[in-house]
């Protein structure tokens, strides 16, 4: 896996050892530890950030992904302040808008949070089934916002799953409290006591993110 960090640097030299880094981490990580490639798959994500790092790393990091049958995980629309600094620095584009005109989004992209979006955010995640991840304990931790809008990107193509992110930011690994606090803020936000079905809720904690 690679971090935001390791995007941060700027410079041909920093890019240069940028990649060199991320190739032997995921290398190491796939041949090394047999035991783990064993029990979980090799290592399949690669995490970039969509607004403030450099493009070109962006990119490479992409096709790198692809070409190797990795996935691409992204933290993606958190916050209020990553839209309207995206929007600043990409001639208007959302985040979203922003990694669709680099050709990043696609079926093989995890989204973590996806939360501030426009209807045009939301119908793009669909058109390119995009796996949306919603992580409530640290959106809320972190007052980056609640109306997570499940049911509008499942009905437009999206895959919806939970996450909890870090436990810096949630304080715990704990899917059933994720589970828990996600129905009730939907239910709270929506204004209807039957937002967010079980089964439903229950597929987004399981299924669909083994898909």
């Amino acid at each position: 896996m690679t971090c935001s960090d390791f995007f941060q640097q700027g410079g041909k030299a920093g890019t240069v050892e940028i990649r060199t880094r991320i190739t032997v981490v995921i290398k190491m990580a796939n041949v090394s530890q047999p035991f783990l490639t064993g029990i979980f798959g090799k290592l399949n994500f690669v995490h970039a950030c969509s607004f403030n790092d450099n493009e070109e790393l962006i990119l490479w990091a992409t096709e790198y992904a692809r070409k190797h049958g990795l996935k691409i995980h992204i933290h993606l629309a958190e916050s209020e302040r990553e839209d309207l600094d995206c929007k600043a620095a990409h001639g208007g584009l959302s985040p979203v808008e922003y990694l669709e005109a680099l050709g990043v989004l696609g079926p093989d992209v995890i989204a973590a949070h996806t939360l501030w979006l426009s209807e045009h955010d939301i119908e793009l995640l669909g058109k390119y089934h995009v796996n949306c991840v919603h992580n409530i304990n640290s959106n809320t931790k972190l007052a980056s916002g609640y109306k997570f809008k499940w049911k509008e990107l499942t009905d437009a193509g999206a895959n919806v799953c939970l996450g909890t992110d870090g436990c810096a930011s949630s304080n715990n690994l704990d899917m059933l409290e994720t589970m828990k606090t996600t129905a009730l803020f939907q239910k709270a936000w929506r204004k209807d006591p039957s937002a967010l079905p079980l089964q439903t809720l229950m597929d987004m904690a399981t299924v669909n993110g083994a898909k």
